[in-house]
């Protein structure tokens, strides 16, 4: 056999070689490398090592050497620039995989510099998302978006939150919970709502506010809008050791519009027995604590008032639910006014106390000093004057239905009944006022003046049917007939008395022709509606009548009582809970664990 000489085999290596670089694949470890691959490494127990190097500055190529083509990749062992995997950019060196520094922001965080930034560099938005759903939307134009979905925010919105409590504001010591101030012609804190929620919701469990707002130009320090079944503006105070909420303006305090029909510009709601759901104080004498009024024109007095109110048609009305006949409702009426001496309801001596009172649309028991067992009336109008505490006052019933039954139907009615004498004024010549005065009866008469003229002796007198129709005529209640002749003759008497009329005949068979004048007096007949008395008029006669009203019972307050009050609300159960204990212990490290505490109970109620 012919040897192969050692040129031979250079040559035969050449042409391999020059083969396999023409097909373009390299394959090691392999004889089918991958026909996707240019070169195709395979090892069950083998890895691929790329040249590792030092890199001090990530902005140059160095250390390597001969060339910066983009792509070349090494292994960087500088702890200070990031071990690991770095391709060169064509401008530095880029890190494949996460490590303590480089671009990429590190789950143990990073140490950056003032040019650095978290965000984009195009046009579209940065979503930040948990469980693959968006919760916090930076979009490209600057507006953020904070909550469920986090969808793109409303035209005109800067940032938006969306949740449960789409903004929750909590401040813990002197702070503000809230703080929204404007200076111009917009709002400092604007709350919608619309739905059943709430557009604006403060807490606060120290000495500051839950929501604070002002504003120093021709604006509002808060504006809310309810446009649902919720509340506009909601404020809700637990501890009564302050206000829900407390406004101090030149102009109005507190300003509520609602524009919507049927609806209601401001709702107070409490729910104690010593708390009252809106609250008016005016520190000036000359003041009006409360002042209503229609069509934006109000009238008010120059003299100081609690309440002002006019309108076209009603000034003020008062309503009263409970008007059944029943001992839980004496007492009750639709509006109660008091004059005191000294402006403290709880001083009633002998020379101080009550001096006029005034009860309208009532009810109540007003046996007098229980000389019966219950004497159940409802009034109109109840009116007294002079000491309530000293003797008994001037005081008069007006629409009275006085002794009355469950129904409100029967008993006796009176359209004014007192213990003052009835009267009238008159002028003199002088123009002076004099009074005069009407004589009164024990029982509830009536009376009719008349003439007639006697012919031949005899005189038929017919009583107008309405007279008759109004008055009771029987044995025991006979006709009062009075005659006055006017004229000669025998004398007359009066026979065949009814409640029709009379007849008057001239005595000793007299055939006289002459006038006179009559004049009758008559028991007034019950009240008859549907076969039932709903007046009770006939066989009265010095009946009981009805004592004063018991007087209404009065507490003071003062704006300031609420800041030294300390009430147990431990039975009451929080609405909403904004912050909870973690929440707390995070913001105010400063606490003490007595402090945090009591903060606590408030929040969790």
């Amino acid at each position: 056999m012919k040897s192969i000489t050692l040129l031979q085999k250079y040559v035969f290596a050449i042409i391999l070689l020059y083969a396999t670089l023409a097909s373009s694949q390299v394959g090691i470890g392999t004889t089918t490398p991958s026909g996707g691959a240019l070169l195709d490494l395979t090892s069950a127990d083998k890895g691929f090592l790329v040249p590792r190097v030092n890199i001090t500055n990530l902005s140059t190529i160095a250390p390597v050497t001969g060339g910066s083509t983009v792509g070349l990749l090494v292994w960087n062992t500088n702890t200070g620039t990031g071990v690991g995997y770095h391709y060169w950019s064509g401008s530095a060196w880029t890190p494949l995989t996460g490590s303590s520094s480089g671009n990429h922001w590190d789950l143990a965080g990073n140490a950056i510099t003032s040019s650095d930034f978290l965000g984009t560099t195009n046009g579209f938005d940065l979503n930040i998302r948990t469980n693959n759903t968006n919760r916090m939307r930076v979009q490209s134009n600057g507006q953020v978006t904070v909550g469920f979905g986090a969808t793109t925010a409303n035209t005109g919105d800067q940032f938006s939150s969306v949740g449960t409590y789409g903004v929750a504001g909590y401040s813990g010591s002197t702070g503000s919970g809230v703080y929204g101030q404007n200076i111009s012609s917009g709002n400092g804190v604007y709350g919608l709502n619309s739905s059943s929620g709430n557009g604006v919701y403060g807490y606060n469990n120290s000495t500051g506010d839950a929501i604070r707002a002002e504003h120093d130009g021709s604006g509002n320090g808060v504006n809310s809008v309810n446009y649902g079944n919720g509340t506009g503006l909601y404020a809700e105070n637990y501890y009564f050791t302050n206000y829900a909420i407390h406004a101090v303006d030149g102009i109005a305090s507190v300003y509520a519009d609602n524009s919507a029909f049927g609806y209601d510009g401001v709702v107070a709601l409490t729910d104690d027995s010593i708390s009252n759901a809106v609250w008016g104080t005016n520190d000036n004498t000359s003041g009006t604590a409360v002042l209503g009024g229609k069509n934006g024109v109000s009238v008010y007095t120059g003299v100081g008032s609690g309440v002002a109110g006019s309108g076209d048609n009603l000034g003020i009305y008062g309503y009263a639910g409970l008007g059944a006949r029943n001992n839980g409702n004496l007492g009750n009426s639709a509006g109660a006014f008091t004059l005191d001496t000294d402006s403290n309801p709880s001083t009633n001596g002998t020379n101080n106390g009550t001096r006029a009172s005034a009860s309208i649309a009532g009810f109540d028991n007003v046996s007098p000093n229980g000389s019966l067992s219950a004497a159940d009336s409802y009034f109109g109008g109840y009116f007294a004057g002079g000491n309530h505490n000293n003797g008994t006052p001037s005081y008069a019933y007006a629409g009275i239905k006085y002794n009355t039954n469950n129904n409100g139907t029967t008993g006796t009615n009176y359209k004014i009944i007192g213990n003052g004498t009835n009267s009238t004024i008159v002028k003199d010549a002088n123009n002076t006022p004099r009074i005069l005065f009407s004589p009164e009866a024990p029982e509830i008469l009536f009376e009719d003046y008349g003439v007639g003229n006697l012919v031949n002796g005899k005189a038929e007198i017919i009583l107008d049917p309405i007279l008759t129709h109004a008055i009771y005529v029987d044995k025991n209640h006979p006709l009062k007939v009075f005659i006055q002749l006017e004229g000669d003759c025998n004398g007359v008497y009066v026979t065949n008395k009814s409640a029709t009329g009379f007849t008057v005949v001239e005595l000793q068979n007299g055939q006289s022709n002459v006038p006179f004048s009559w004049h009758i007096v008559a028991n007034r007949a019950d009240d008859i509606e549907n076969g039932e008395i709903t007046s009770k008029h006939v066989g009265l006669r010095f009946p009981v009548g009805p004592g004063p009203l018991k007087e209404v019972k009065a507490t003071s307050r003062r704006k300031d009582d609420n800041l030294n009050k300390t009430v147990d609300v431990s039975s009451r159960k929080k609405r909403i809970n904004p912050v909870n204990k973690e929440n707390i212990e995070e913001q105010q490290t400063e606490k003490s664990a007595e402090e945090l505490e009591k903060i606590t109970k408030k929040v969790t109620l």
